[in-house]
């Protein structure tokens, strides 16, 4: 419900874990209803459901069922209030304190003055209703008059489950927790040598980075020999190469014998043949 605004984690309870619970201060006030109010104030309170509604109904002395396969029929004024349910009510099998509820049954029912006096979320069924108990104080101080005084300030194991004490049930829920999707992981291509400012689309990339990553061996040799480039674009592999070689000298990886004047320096090292 939109008043239970915070879990509280098992350890010490401190004030501040109470007020982030209950900020608003909303007040609690006791009612003389009917049976038949009850009803449809919590199928008010679930006619959104599965969506997260801050009118949804958290319950205690009573338990019932949504059967979600029912659409809501619940009709509200144009400012949102309750109506009427002009079709099945999706809640059933309500018991309070173990009976059936009588609709025409009279209750005293318990809630904030949000609620029963304003007719707030649109709950205005009880706002006629015979007011019992006025103000009795703050729903935060409600909550810890609870906890010392009834649970002896230590909140057991009965209340640890976050899905609550099975007074709620849903059936016919045919929806299903969206789970992430893990993206299969995708091998990242190596990156050339970052003072390798070759376009890696470029037709004569794959002869380059060859040069780069194998030194010892001169660019005719990958012309004659069946490389990635064929004769007819030597030209430009030569021109790529020779930038190539002044960029590789100037940082220190150009030293080697010179060869053939043929090679325009293109080669270097012991694996350099004439061709």
């Amino acid at each position: 419900g939109g008043g239970v605004r915070a879990d509280i984690a098992a350890g010490d309870i401190t004030y501040e874990d109470i007020i982030n619970v209950h900020p608003f201060g909303n007040e609690a006030c006791l009612v003389e209803t009917s049976g038949q109010a009850i009803l449809d104030a919590l199928e008010m309170g679930a006619h959104l459901y599965p969506e997260e509604n801050g009118g949804f109904l958290q319950v205690s002395g009573l338990s019932y069922t949504i059967d979600a396969s029912v659409p809501s029929s619940v009709v509200l004024s144009d400012e949102g209030a309750f109506v009427e349910v002009a079709g099945e009510y999706r809640v059933k099998d309500v018991t309070v304190g173990g009976e059936p509820l009588d609709l025409e049954g009279t209750y005293t029912l318990a809630s904030h003055n949000y609620m029963l006096k304003s007719g707030g979320d649109g709950f205005v069924m009880f706002m006629d209703d015979t007011l019992l108990q006025d103000s009795v104080m703050i729903d935060n101080q409600v909550l810890i008059n609870y906890i010392v005084d009834e649970l002896g300030g230590v909140v057991g194991e009965e209340y640890a489950d976050p899905y609550g004490q099975g007074r709620i049930t849903v059936i016919n829920d045919f929806t299903t927790p969206t789970q992430p999707v893990e993206e299969e992981p995708t091998e990242e291509p190596e990156a050339p040598a970052d003072w390798a400012d070759v376009d890696q689309d470029a037709w004569y990339a794959e002869a380059v980075n060859y040069v780069i990553e194998n030194p010892g061996h001169c660019l005719p040799d990958l012309l004659q020999h069946g490389g990635p480039a064929r004769r007819h674009r030597g030209r430009q592999l030569r021109r790529r190469g020779r930038h190539l070689v002044r960029r590789l000298r100037r940082l220190g990886r150009g030293r080697g014998p010179h060869h053939r004047r043929r090679h325009r320096r293109l080669c270097r090292g012991p694996g350099c043949h004439p061709g």
